[in-house]
């Protein structure tokens, strides 16, 4: 019965859910993406239209940007979205539109080439919790909780009857 009470504070404290609210818009990366020696991502920012990318290069430059959640999200052969901009010297920002439908496992994700190098940008979410809201993951906390809990009652009662068969046996 002594474990039991550190168990219960391990359960609450690695089981209780981060529950984070979905927004329209997924900021990501303020830092800085190196492509090549000479072009760098300086930003690329997700909102519910696409991808703003944000391109900070020594000269000037053309680079291809692919929405390759598209590329993943088919079987067959698909029509793959590209857009080829020219990159001036110094910051140059575009903005490409990216198909909500076209997700590889609620990810969206778009690949851009200079040169013979290219680079995965993504928006960052994490699929398996998009539609998982707060009384879902609280049930699952103490559901899992109340399995540890069931388990250590089952190994600490099991000792127990160890014991007393060992002493039965010692007489």
């Amino acid at each position: 019965m002594r474990y039991q009470l550190p168990l219960v504070v391990i359960c609450v404290v690695f089981l209780t859910p981060a529950v984070t609210a979905n927004n329209e818009t997924v900021s990501v990366s303020q830092s800085v993406i190196s492509i090549d020696d000479q072009t760098d991502v300086a930003n690329h920012t997700w909102d519910s239209d696409g991808v703003t990318i944000v391109f900070d290069s020594d000269i000037p430059r053309r680079a291809t940007i692919t929405d390759a959640s598209a590329i993943m999200d088919t079987d067959d052969a698909a029509e793959i979205p590209f857009r080829r901009v020219n990159l001036d010297a110094g910051l140059t920002e575009v903005s490409m539109a990216v198909d909500q439908s076209s997700t590889y496992r609620g990810e969206r994700i778009v690949t851009v080439a200079v040169g013979e190098t290219m680079v995965a940008l993504s928006d960052g979410r994490t699929p398996l919790f998009d539609d998982v809201d707060a009384p879902m993951m609280w049930m699952a906390g103490i559901a899992g909780a109340a399995a540890v809990i069931i388990l250590q009652l089952f190994l600490i009662k099991r000792r127990e009857r160890k014991l007393q068969n060992n002493l039965y046996e010692a007489m």
